[in-house]
């Protein structure tokens, strides 16, 4: 049995496994319009400030799938890669900041932290 192929209105392939580390012009269109800004709660930076993230980074063989991926500003693109913050998946599969880490414990905090 195949795995379902995820097409845009335009019938453009929107899930592309490991084929390329990048994401095509559909998958940006598709991107935008699901996250509509950055997807960390409280920032709203548009999608022209914003950078497709892999979720399951693409260096630890994560795919270049719609569902991988979330929209985040160029600040918290770079918070999560010096994993300072985690991202998780709420059952809709918008993306969704669990928070900052405390940077003594690791541990994520309880609270809002600003």
């Amino acid at each position: 049995m195949s795995a379902p192929v995820h097409l845009s209105a335009d019938l453009e392939r929107l899930d592309l496994g490991r084929l390329t580390r990048t994401v095509t012009e559909g998958q940006w269109r598709a991107l935008t319009a699901r996250d509509r800004e950055c997807v960390v709660r409280g920032c709203h930076r548009r999608p022209s400030q914003c950078q497709a993230h892999h979720v399951l980074h693409w260096a630890d063989g994560g795919p270049s799938d719609l569902e991988n991926l979330a929209l985040l500003c160029h600040a918290h693109h770079g918070d999560v890669h010096d994993r300072q913050l985690w991202l998780t998946c709420s059952l809709d599969r918008i993306m969704t900041s669990a928070g900052w880490l405390d940077p003594d414990t690791g541990d994520l905090p309880r609270g809002p932290t600003r």
